[in-house]
């Protein structure tokens, strides 16, 4: 398969994942059940309306209002893909990872004013508010990550595996490069090289499929690469005897689940997490990076041959659907291109077409680049489009209870 085809895979499994994951980004898997469905489309409009009829309560009024007003426009993705995008147009224009560009470009889309939203970004976290924050009051670029374990860099770092995927030394340093303006914690930067190596491994080896035991050999090289460079070379980032290796040491974990069935799997995913991160509470698809970073990989391994499946199973599964579905999207694009995935949700992507330019970028393949359009106007175009929508909904489940 060519590189182009990857890319393009890459990009679009990230994309499709994220925005069909935001339907359901927060609930518990039993609460999408009972309240949605099992989800295996963007046509939500019947559970909209199903939602609207069966609101005869206090409760049932609650829920309704509280999922209009975060309901997503069908085939928009969230900060998830937004962050990727910046990664991509960066590269795309500096050849390179430019910490300031990617500064620039957050505070853009984040300062823009909109009522009680975090600007252009939508569905951001408390870590990257406070990163952008930080960017804000002129603090240094490497200065203004946040001390946190969690999933953000490693959601928008899949364009680093296709544009540095010939060259490991360079890819190690980019991931670092773009990670530290939003997290300082060891296992958060580490997180995020699970994803972008697996895509380069996937590109280089021009694989159709996995061979788990050489593949998680060379990841967990990698990854004890990457928390060695950290520790020697990057006093600010942060970690102790317990956490420095949690990532490298995670890869190998995962080996011996895979002989595990599903829920065997998630169950000592949900004991592993709960420990890694001395919360006993803490799941397999929270957002801490050692727990749903490694559940995506899994996914990927275990169910990547059928990107359909790896996804419906991450976005039904509850917690963080949306960023656990755009990294197990990005893999299994990596591996398959984006044949696999269904004609018609691509065709309700938002922003397809500018998806795919900047995937043909990435791979270095033959196209316009007068045709890319600005990400801050597409991104302000999306947000309108998303606005109108909810009110249409708001407007629609006032008049049916009478208000």
């Amino acid at each position: 398969m060519l590189l182009k085809d990857r890319a393009q895979g890459v990009m679009m499994g990230l994309a499709l994942g994220d925005a069909l994951g935001v339907i359901t980004e927060g609930l518990s898997a039993g609460d999408i059940c009972s309240r949605l469905g099992f989800i295996k489309d963007f046509n939500i409009s019947a559970i909209i309306d199903k939602l609207i009829k069966e609101a005869d309560d206090e409760s049932s009024i609650s829920a309704l209002k509280q999922f209009i007003r975060q309901l997503p426009l069908p085939g928009l993705y969230s900060d998830d893909t937004q962050q990727a995008l910046v990664l991509a147009d960066c590269l795309l224009q500096k050849n390179k990872i430019d910490p300031g560009y990617i500064a620039s470009a957050y505070l853009e889309m984040a300062l823009y004013p909109r009522d009680n939203t975090f600007g252009l970004f939508r569905g951001a976290g408390p870590g990257f508010k406070t990163a952008v924050s930080n960017l804000q009051q002129g603090r240094p670029y490497h200065e203004c990550g946040v001390i946190s374990a969690g999933n953000g860099a490693a959601m928008r770092i899949a364009p680093l595996g296709i544009y540095f995927h010939h060259d490991y030394d360079d890819l190690l340093q980019a991931i670092i490069d773009a990670s530290l303006l939003t997290h300082r914690d060891i296992r958060g930067i580490a997180a995020a090289g699970l994803i972008a190596f697996t895509i380069a491994y996937t590109i280089n080896h021009n694989l159709s499929a996995i061979d788990n035991e050489p593949f998680l050999t060379e990841l967990k090289i990698f990854i004890r690469s990457l928390e060695k460079r950290l520790t020697l070379d990057y006093p600010l980032v942060v970690w102790e005897d317990f956490t420095v290796d949690q990532i490298s040491k995670s890869v190998e974990s995962l080996r011996h689940l895979l002989d595990n069935n599903y829920d065997e799997a998630v169950n000592k995913l949900d004991t592993q997490a709960a420990a890694l991160s001395n919360d006993p509470e803490c799941k397999h698809n929270h957002p801490f990076a050692p727990g749903s970073v490694i559940f995506s990989l899994y996914l990927f391994i275990k169910l990547g041959h059928d990107p359909v499946k790896t996804l419906l199973t991450a976005v039904n599964g509850g917690g963080d659907t949306d960023t656990i579905a755009a990294m197990a999207g990005a893999l299994c694009g990596a591996l398959h291109g984006p044949h696999l995935f269904p004609r018609d949700w691509q065709d309700q992507l938002v922003n397809r077409e500018q998806i795919y330019l900047r995937s043909q970028g990435l791979a270095g393949a033959n196209y316009n680049p007068a045709l890319i359009e600005d990400l801050f106007a597409l991104e302000k175009k999306a947000c309108q489009a998303m606005d109108d929508y909810r009110r249409q909904y708001q407007k629609i489940w006032q008049e049916k209870l009478g208000f």
